[in-house]
């Protein structure tokens, strides 16, 4: 018994054994069919069941999921290489934005670390440029202050002795009294 009129060669007969069954996918005229052969032997005789059934609308579907499954992976390799590409900017930007935090709390040894050869890359050289030319200008100024201090000591102490002298002789034409030639004679060395 046929129920259809389509006959495909397909040689699936000779491949049975006692009760057993194959398939085969073949193709015709860009169609797909699914062949399914089956053989029962009843009372002695070998009695064959044969179905071919049109399955190219899941082979269609399936390429269909195919196209589907490719754009989506597409999509996700998009998104991860966004997300990998962002992540590594983030964190050059948040590593010199550590740095300067750092830097402004008085922790003046520490540098940016340069990731790549890109602008935040160029920035985090820059910045430590920036931090060698402060730490420098910030140690003339340490030294320029401790030469004014060395310089205000010495000055106290040149000026203190003649004072002392000064002071001394004033005490002594303040504390005693002395004859008009004698407070010239004082006077006049507090004076010159």
């Amino acid at each position: 018994y046929e129920n259809q009129e389509l006959r495909l060669e397909n040689g699936l007969i000779e491949k049975l054994t006692d009760a057993d069954c194959v398939y085969q996918v073949l193709e015709n005229d860009g169609k797909k069919y699914l062949i399914f052969i089956c053989k029962s032997v009843i009372g002695g005789r070998n009695y064959y069941l044969e179905s071919a059934k049109d399955i190219t609308d899941l082979y269609e579907e399936r390429n269909s999921f195919y196209s589907q499954y490719r754009v989506i992976m597409l999509c996700l390799v998009a998104v991860t290489g966004v997300v990998i590409v962002s992540r590594f900017l983030a964190r050059s930007v948040a590593s010199l934005s550590d740095t300067t935090k750092r830097f402004a709390a008085g922790d003046y040894g520490t540098r940016a670390e340069v990731y790549s050869d890109d602008e935040i890359g160029t920035l985090a050289q820059d910045f430590n440029i920036m931090a060698d030319n402060l730490i420098q200008k910030m140690d003339e100024l340490k030294d320029n202050a401790r030469k004014q201090e060395d310089f205000t000591a010495s000055f106290a102490h040149e000026l203190k002795t003649p004072l002392t002298s000064i002071v001394g002789y004033a005490d002594m034409l303040r504390t005693m009294d002395l004859a008009k030639a004698e407070t010239v004679e004082v006077a006049n060395y507090s004076y010159y």
